[in-house]
């Protein structure tokens, strides 16, 4: 039986495993930032959405991935480094350069090697290539279950 990932968009609340879930028409709104205000952000680098949620994986299967998408409107190209906790996944390497204007997706997927439920973050950091000191933290808040086999 092929499952639909849950995701949880900026300011939904809940949803059901196994439902494709209404747009959010707040979906590109930015997550919280350490280095500069909401409004700032948006005209500079959004990331969205704001947090993952897993539906229940069997222990030793891969999820199917879910996205986060990271847009450069700056002026520059920013470098980038993320960070995630197993037993979520980022198949990419991670650090990269992103060139003004353009649009990269992250895929996250889950792998639980154990039941249970489990929660994280994925850590990203940007900062400008060409040393304007512009830099950006975000902390998008990550779940999933991982439930035994039948």
């Amino acid at each position: 039986m092929h499952r639909i990932s849950c995701m949880l968009v900026a300011g939904l609340l809940s949803a059901s495993c196994g439902l494709a879930l209404e747009e959010n028409e707040g979906h590109d709104q930015a997550p919280q930032h350490n280095a500069q205000s909401r409004a700032e952000l948006t005209s500079t680098l959004v990331l969205s959405p704001s947090s993952l949620a897993f539906c229940d994986q069997p222990v030793g299967t891969t999820s199917a991935p879910q996205f986060l998408t990271l847009h450069n409107g700056t002026q520059e190209t920013l470098f980038f480094v993320y960070g995630l906790n197993p037993p979520f996944v980022i198949e990419r390497p991670s650090t990269f350069e992103l060139p003004p204007g353009s649009s990269l997706e992250l895929a996250v997927r889950f792998k639980p090697t154990s039941a249970g439920t489990f929660t994280s973050n994925v850590l990203i950091y940007a900062d400008s290539v060409n040393g304007s000191g512009n830099v950006y933290n975000y902390e998008i808040p990550i779940s999933g279950t991982g439930t035994n086999p039948e």
